[in-house]
């Protein structure tokens, strides 16, 4: 009996054994192939993501940009062990952010549009990670992956329609005059002379 028990042990080590290192290269290969596409992708998108870099440059708001790389490389750092536990389970669904980046970067050149050239890179990468590396890489990647949407510039004319938004709803002087009136506080108006507009003393 203690023979037998052996040589079934055996005969059970050696079957599992090429299914365990079959899964570990195809593993591996699935990596691999990840980190060829996503250079790939990077090479592709050189050109704009080096005007987005001196972008940054020349835009102080948007000089954080240069952090937000290496932050997102960081976020998907701290989730290694999570990474090295979830399975590869590739999903077609990778091939609807991959459409969406291909159509961004066509109306991108088409219309000139930086920023919708620039968003396809990010969407892109997200198709990949969905395509060859599946929904559980993706749900723990998913925070580094959208971080990097931040290192996007916004259009100009947008900044502007902000900007000027955001100064209409400012109060003018003759409100916040009404509102210190209100609680029966003593105020004045200075009228500036240069200017014509009236402060609270």
């Amino acid at each position: 009996p203690a023979v037998a028990r052996r040589g079934v042990r055996e005969l059970t080590t050696d079957a599992g054994a090429p299914t365990v290192s079959a899964a570990a290269s195809a593993r591996r290969f699935s990596i691999v192939g990840m980190a060829v596409t996503a250079t790939l992708t990077i090479g592709i998108f050189a050109p704009i993501l080096y005007y987005m870099v001196l972008h940054w440059k020349a835009v102080p708001d948007y000089s954080h940009g240069f952090l937000v790389g290496p932050l997102a490389i960081y976020f998907a750092w701290e989730r290694r062990d999570k990474l090295r536990r979830a399975p590869i389970d590739p999903s077609w669904w990778g091939i609807l952010p991959l459409a969406l980046g291909l159509f961004a970067l066509m109306i991108g050149r088409l219309g000139v549009e930086l920023m919708a050239m620039r968003t396809a890179f990010v969407l892109t990468l997200i198709g990949l990670v969905l395509l060859q590396l599946g929904w559980p890489i993706f749900r723990i990647l998913r925070f580094p992956l959208l971080f990097l949407f931040l290192m996007v510039p916004l259009p100009q004319s947008l900044v502007n329609v902000i900007a000027s938004t955001s100064a209409s709803r400012r109060p003018s002087s003759t409100d916040r005059l009404s509102v210190v009136s209100a609680f029966g506080l003593p105020c004045k108006s200075v009228t500036n002379s240069s200017a014509g507009t009236a402060g609270v003393a």
